[in-house]
């Protein structure tokens, strides 16, 4: 992820403090096969959840997730060692009664990026 996308979604944040803003999206949905929630991953303008690792929220949802959130919830979770971020997404969800924010990355051409990184490691080469 580059530093732009970064201060994209910062930004994006900050008009937005109450929700979860950030990049790597799911979807969950009710799998009637095998009768049960599943999970995916797939690349869709439809989601309802946003990842932690690569998002913002507001460090009082981290207070609320380590001092209210039920123990019997976090045992499970690291129990399963996975999961946090489901946890987390449901938890400002039940707070603020609004979904997280998807920010798009933006594509870039191989060429593009190839330039990038050449002036990158220029930049770097003289720095040495």
């Amino acid at each position: 992820m580059w530093r732009p996308q970064v201060d994209f979604a910062f930004i994006v944040w900050q008009s937005f403090p109450e929700r979860i803003v950030g990049y790597p999206a799911r979807s969950h949905y009710w799998d009637s096969s095998r009768s049960r929630w599943g999970y995916t991953s797939k690349w869709t303008n439809d989601y309802s959840m946003v990842l932690t690792g690569a998002a913002f929220y507001h460090r009082f949802y981290h207070y609320l997730f380590t001092q209210y959130v039920p123990v019997n919830l976090l045992q499970t979770v690291d129990r399963m060692a996975n999961c946090e971020d489901i946890l987390m997404n449901f938890l400002v969800s039940a707070v603020t009664k609004q979904p997280p924010i998807k920010v798009t990355q933006k594509k870039q051409y191989k060429e593009t990026m190839m330039a990038q990184l050449l002036v990158i490691d220029g930049l770097t080469a003289a720095a040495r």
